[in-house]
């Protein structure tokens, strides 16, 4: 019977551990519960312009004055380097660049065909206000478009 109990404790804990969103950064693992905070946002990311292969996701959450944006791209390209943001607007009519280019760090895509990155932006994303994340073929030029994901609120401040 004790068996059984720590066998439910044991499954319990990795099941909260599974609801708990994570990325990689250079630094280590950064949690962010996306489905708990008032004001975050989710995105699933899809290749496009001839990378339907790549997937990936996204999830942003307040931060102070900011936001912390988290990508994670999947099926990439071993050895490639992307670059990616947050803009105003649709992927079929993509506007501004929320916060500073330079402030997203390269993705550098390793044998696993994947990498994740953490940015803070300077700046507040609104409700009501639409809003993507792209990846870009070439980190320093942001001018081909490989894969595009509408953000979207993942709770209402009033769940």
């Amino acid at each position: 019977m004790r068996s059984h109990l720590v066998w439910a404790v044991v499954t319990v804990a990795m099941a909260s551990a599974c609801a708990q969103r994570m990325t990689r950064e250079a630094g280590g693992d950064v949690a962010m519960d996306s489905r708990s905070t008032p004001g975050a946002w989710d995105s699933e990311l899809k290749g496009m312009n001839g990378w339907e292969r790549i997937r990936g996701s996204a999830f942003a959450l307040p931060k102070d004055n900011g936001t912390r944006v988290a990508v994670t791209v999947e099926r990439g390209f071993p050895g490639s380097n992307y670059g990616w943001d947050v803009r105003e607007g649709t992927c079929a009519a993509p506007g501004r660049v929320v916060g500073a280019t330079a402030g997203y760090p390269t993705l550098f895509i390793g044998e696993d065909e994947r990498d994740a990155k953490v940015a803070d932006v300077d700046a507040r994303l609104e409700p009501g206000k639409p809003y993507i994340i792209n990846i870009y073929s070439m980190p320093a030029e942001r001018t081909t478009t490989i894969a595009c994901g509408a953000l979207t609120p993942a709770v209402s401040d009033s769940d």
